[in-house]
């Protein structure tokens, strides 16, 4: 077992000993540069782009303009307990009304 141990141990020391400096290829450098000045470059901005966003934003805007108007011509929750209520009552109770024919 102790052999075993001992030559495993000597098969790692023995397989360091060749290792060498990595070499990089000559151009990498060149490389690297041109690629991050292309991603450096600006977005120009043409007409469709900002008439796309412009359509988007006018679309936004009036779909919360049409949202608060509708919220508003709404009955508050109170408004219909009391419509249900009414209901209710003349429905299902004697009214005064009195139908002569």
């Amino acid at each position: 077992m102790k052999t075993h141990i001992e030559k495993k141990v000597k098969q790692t020391i023995e397989s360091i000993d060749g290792i060498e400096r990595a070499n990089a290829n000559p151009f990498l450098f060149g490389k690297v540069m041109n690629r991050m000045q292309m991603q450096k470059s600006e977005m120009v901005y043409t007409g469709k782009v900002v008439l796309r966003y412009a359509i988007l934003v006018v679309l936004l805007v009036s779909v919360n303009f049409i949202s608060i108007y509708s919220f508003k011509k709404q009955p508050s929750p109170k408004m219909k307990e009391n419509m249900a209520i009414d209901d209710m009552a003349n429905e299902y109770f004697v009214t005064t009304k009195v139908f002569e024919y």
